[in-house]
């Protein structure tokens, strides 16, 4: 649900066509999972962060690809997600290469005065966490479209010559809206990476 709502802000309301999209997802899951395991640092904390770096990546793709439409457009974004795919294969010292990174741990346990620790081992309580941090992200997403800024989205879709000569800055909205539609994709990377517990490079792929 996570990972079409962000689709939907990018392709949907932006007529952005992305093929690599999978790239932000993967790159979230990968963030999440090395600072957890690497550093030790709790998953409340890398949950955003995961978005953050996703969201740097959107930005990094979304420059090059601001003139490009139509087919180009999507040779383009395919390129850039099947080299983020072959960089997490081939960068072992970090990624782990192939194999990926195994052993993630579920999301830290929520202790509750009076109630006792809310764990996230079984899949009852992390089902409840996906849906707190799903329904939160679409009231964002909802909030969004229905904002100034979304109908600068929608103005981009339609015509965005003719949203830039009433005075839209469409450079400046197309990277918002790669921006914004990576960071709620690297959250659902994120998500995915502490239930399955591992991630590898197929994450980031086409498929």
């Amino acid at each position: 649900i996570l990972v079409a709502s962000s689709l939907n802000l990018l392709v949907g309301y932006a007529g952005r066509l992305n093929l690599g999209y999978a790239a932000f997802y993967g790159v979230g899951a990968y963030t999440s999972a090395l600072l957890t395991l690497k550093l030790g640092w709790p998953f409340w904390v890398t949950l955003p962060l995961g978005g953050l770096v996703s969201l740097a990546v959107g930005l990094v793709i979304g420059v090059p690809c601001l003139r490009l439409k139509g087919p180009y457009l999507a040779i383009a974004t395919l390129s850039f997600g099947e080299i983020t795919r072959i960089i997490a294969h081939n960068w072992d010292a970090v990624t782990n290469g192939p194999l990926g990174v195994r052993g993630i741990p579920a999301p830290n346990p929520i202790p509750i005065p009076g109630l006792g620790t809310i764990t996230f081992v079984s899949k009852t309580n992390y089902y409840s966490l996906l849906l707190m941090v799903v329904l939160l992200c679409l009231w964002g997403i909802r909030r969004l479209i229905q904002s100034q800024l979304g109908r600068c989205f929608q103005a981009l879709r339609e015509d965005d010559v003719l949203a830039e000569h009433v005075g839209i800055n469409t450079v400046w909205a197309k990277l918002v809206n790669y921006a914004v539609s990576a960071f709620f994709a690297g959250i659902a990377g994120v998500l995915y990476a502490h239930y399955i517990r591992c991630v590898s490079p197929e994450t980031l792929s086409l498929g």
